[in-house]
């Protein structure tokens, strides 16, 4: 939907009050709608402030909607001004993730002062030479006058209860019935696309169409807004040029043409896109242009990726040479990866200005933040997505060094010199940067990106810089929680025995270079299975993770505590171990925090451990995994100790290796 006068609000709930929405973004139109001078003077309202008491349950509606993505179609509701005045309104809403990570929801609102359609009938007339119709079982049951004017009827008889396929091109039909199939919910909707559209007497005309779905008299519909593209610019099926430019766009994936506008079709002089399809890029690009192009092509290595223009000899099909401007972005094409290039026919030279806006529409439209910095670290251009990612105004954007001032840090956390900044170092050198990940915060909030920095001219020394990004702050999350997941047991969060033997190799490490001593404190709980075997495993769970936070608490900075099997936990004493009696000291003082009574669901547990100790001493040559194995066996010489009638019956047995005959200490 398309409005003169759109006014887009964002709002959301902190976690622990869902009801407490509050605005966390206004653009200026809605300012004007509200009668405040400024964003500033709504951030942090709630949202009801706004509403008249009768119209509270109308905008908590769209709130409710906690599926991202979720559509809740225009209703009419009562609103209030800054000054108190009342006012009618229309309000859209959808589910969005907004920059913090979470839900929000973005309402689109449209002033209904003195306009009395309505709601389905005003959505047709504030919708640019478009229709609205509403098809049930397949079967047109409404249909507004735009709509019948634009399938040539006269009217409602005309087209009431005919097959909904009567107006679509046979090569439109199997795409409808796949969008239709998206929509399982009320309130689903299924994004922008053209299709050929059929008027009554046969004539086809390109058309746009949103469905949603939804109700009609009380059964499941579908609702479709259309839109005649016959004397319209905008190609919605690729977005990211207009289909009527003397400017050729082209998608091609796995080096064949899988997308190409009309203009692209006329310069390749092609009859139809259908034409092109399927064929090798290498066939239109000049052999002696080829190297040069699968160079351009295999630097893009991320989306979002720009190769700057540069000028190539291209060829029609007919084999006559075009010079041509190509500019390449690295994108996705139905979920893969692709290459998106806009080609400008240098043949008329008039053109150039016209085209330049064009180029500036692609980059405009990317996802990701495309941005040139001047010599003096200025940035003097930059796309929407590269405002949204920083979180900046364009205002910040000018001024002088703002690249420097934006606080690079690295997966370390230290943040990034000024010197060995990637922009000042492409501008002190000229060679390019890429695949870089950087942290930086904004607005308190850490986000993860991935780019790279080059030259715009490579040939000129003087060039500005291309800055290519994009946000992978949800990538990097998974990222580092699977790294998190693979060196932690999942019940209890400790270490688990890859960790361990890591920290186990590098405390030996440290050891031989400081003369330092080492200990393993290796330990079970005694009697552990009569506790699952009575409670259940909910309270063994409970005894296992109680038992690794006591055994972390007792822990000093910079010991490992793990858990290596079912009941079997270690405890690596890194530093500060004097003697086989010390460790011995420490292994008592653990047991006897690990035995205290511990308490679950009204149950008393009793817990005891057998613990067997290792000191290793400087220059232990011994692996993790032998050293573990030690431990073990003087844990079950612990326990050995208290089960046998002339054993001393001490839980603890210490083993220095050092001295392999020692046993008890």
């Amino acid at each position: 939907m398309r409005y003169t006068r759109e006014c887009l609000l964002v709002h959301q709930a902190p976690p622990e009050d869902p009801s407490d929405r509050r605005i966390v973004y206004a653009n200026e139109p809605l300012c004007d709608l509200l009668g405040v001078v400024s964003e500033k003077e709504l951030l942090g309202r709630p949202i009801l402030d706004f509403a008249h008491p009768e119209s509270a349950p109308a905008l908590r509606v769209p709130i409710t909607a906690k599926k991202l993505g979720s559509f809740v179609p225009p209703r009419e509701a009562i609103l209030l001004r800054a000054d108190g005045t009342a006012f009618r309104a229309e309000i859209a809403a959808v589910s969005i993730l907004w920059e913090n990570g979470r839900i929000a929801t973005q309402s689109m609102v449209w002033d209904l002062t003195d306009r009395d359609e309505s709601i389905d009938h005003r959505l047709a007339l504030e919708h640019t030479q478009g229709g609205v119709l509403v098809y049930q079982d397949d079967r047109v049951v409404w249909m507004n006058r735009a709509a019948r004017d634009m399938a040539g009827a006269s009217t409602d008889r005309d087209v009431i209860g005919r097959q909904i396929a009567d107006f679509l091109h046979p090569n439109a039909v199997s795409e409808t019935l796949k969008r239709r199939a998206m929509l399982l919910e009320i309130g689903d909707v299924a994004p922008q696309r053209e299709l050929q559209l059929l008027r009554l007497d046969g004539t086809q005309f390109p058309g746009e169409l949103v469905a949603v779905r939804t109700q009609w008299q009380g059964r499941p519909a579908i609702r479709v807004m259309v839109r005649d593209l016959t004397d319209r610019a905008e190609s919605i099926d690729h977005r990211l040029a207009v289909e009527h430019t003397l400017d050729g766009l082209f998608v091609h994936q796995d080096g064949r043409i899988v997308r190409m506008n009309r203009a692209g079709v006329v310069m390749a002089g092609a009859t139809s896109e259908e034409q092109m399809l399927g064929r090798p890029l290498t066939d239109f690009v000049h052999p002696d242009a080829i190297p040069a192009m699968q160079r351009r092509v295999a630097a893009l290595t991320k989306v979002g990726d720009v190769a700057p223009a540069m000028e190539a000899t291209l060829l029609r099909l007919d084999g006559t040479p075009v010079l041509a401007e190509v500019v390449a972005v690295r994108t996705q094409w139905r979920g893969r990866p692709a290459i998106q290039a806009a080609v400008r026919d240098l043949s008329d030279r008039a053109e150039r200005r016209r085209t330049e806006r064009e180029m500036k529409t692609i980059v405009e439209s990317l996802d990701e933040g495309v941005a040139v910095v001047d010599r003096d670290s200025r940035v003097v251009r930059a796309n929407l997505s590269a405002r949204r990612i920083l979180g900046v105004r364009d205002q910040d954007l000018v001024q002088p060094f703002f690249c420097q001032s934006i606080r690079l840090h690295e997966h370390s956390g230290d943040p990034v010199a000024t010197d060995t900044h990637p922009v000042t170092e492409v501008l002190r050198t000229g060679v390019p940067r890429t695949g870089l990940v950087y942290r930086i915060d904004r607005r308190g909030h850490a986000v993860w990106i991935s780019g790279s920095v080059r030259l715009l001219e490579p040939d000129d020394p003087h060039s500005p810089v291309l800055v290519s990004f994009a946000d992978i702050t949800v990538q990097h999350a998974a990222a580092e929680q699977a790294r998190y997941d693979a060196s932690h047991d999942p019940l209890t969060g400790l270490a688990n025995r890859n960790l361990l033997q890591t920290r186990l190799d590098a405390a030996l490490a440290t050891a031989r270079s400081t003369g330092a001593s080492v200990a393993v404190m290796f330990f079970d709980l005694d009697r552990f299975k009569r506790v699952n075997d009575t409670f259940g495993h909910h309270h063994g769970d409970a005894v296992l993770v109680e038992t690794g936070r006591r055994a972390r608490v007792w822990a000093r900075t910079g010991d490992c505590v793990a858990r290596v099997g079912g009941d079997e936990f270690v405890v690596l004493v890194a530093d500060g171990v004097t003697d086989v009696a010390d460790a011995e000291r420490r292994a008592h003082a653990l047991r006897a925090r690990l035995t205290r009574p511990l308490y679950h669901h009204g149950e008393q547990h009793h817990i005891s451990a057998s613990i067997g100790v290792v000191v290793l001493p400087p220059g232990e040559p011994r692996a993790a995994a032998e050293i573990l194995r030690e431990a073990d066996a003087a844990m079950y010489q612990a326990k050995n100790q208290t089960r046998l009638p002339n054993s001393d019956g001490n839980p603890v047995h210490v083993i220095s290796l050092r001295r392999r005959g020692d046993t008890n200490h």
